[in-house]
């Protein structure tokens, strides 16, 4: 296999990665919407429903890559002790969550704009057409914050492992 070949195939494994996370996300979000009967099971579950709600339709996927953040810090730390070796430089994983989380919270953010304009209906009066739109303005935000806040952590742990370089194992 040739290097565009390896390019174009480790493009395509990041592609089926973010997807996997988002139906992963999807999925799980409608089998946490049953609320088992446990008392503890019900509170992650209206703790992932309020995450859905305040983020919006980009939850599942930036939540993946919330996941995959935390997976990838857990064994750059396991590098640094000895214990594990990354056969390709950690630095290709953590752009790949700077370049993606921004761009699923601006889409998360758009989705959100969105719906905020189609759901405007005067018909039920000032207040509610407000609230509606206030509420769903407030979605689109905070869609963009999270991925903007999880871009920054994956820049900041770049930072701190010293993987700005071009250093490491390509």
């Amino acid at each position: 296999m040739n290097g565009a070949q390896q390019n174009t195939m480790d493009w395509m494994t990041y592609i089926l990665l973010l997807l996997s996370f988002f139906m992963m996300g999807l999925v799980g979000y409608l089998f946490f919407s049953l609320y088992f009967t446990l008392p503890f099971y019900r509170e992650i579950f209206r703790t992932m429903e309020t995450a859905y709600t305040k983020v919006g339709i980009t939850f599942p996927a930036l939540a993946g890559l919330s996941a995959y953040l935390g997976i990838v810090i857990f064994f750059l730390v396991l590098e640094r002790l000895g214990l594990f070796q990354f056969r390709r430089s950690p630095r290709y994983h953590l752009l790949l969550i700077e370049n993606a989380s921004p761009m699923l919270g601006f889409l998360g953010t758009l989705i959100g704009l969105a719906e905020a304009m189609s759901g405007l209906d005067t018909s039920k009066g000032i207040q509610t057409t407000v609230v509606w739109l206030t509420a769903k303005t407030g979605e689109a935000i905070y869609s963009s914050i999270y991925g903007a806040i999880q871009a920054l952590i994956a820049y900041g742990v770049r930072f701190l492992f010293h993987l700005d370089g071009d250093g490491g194992t390509e």
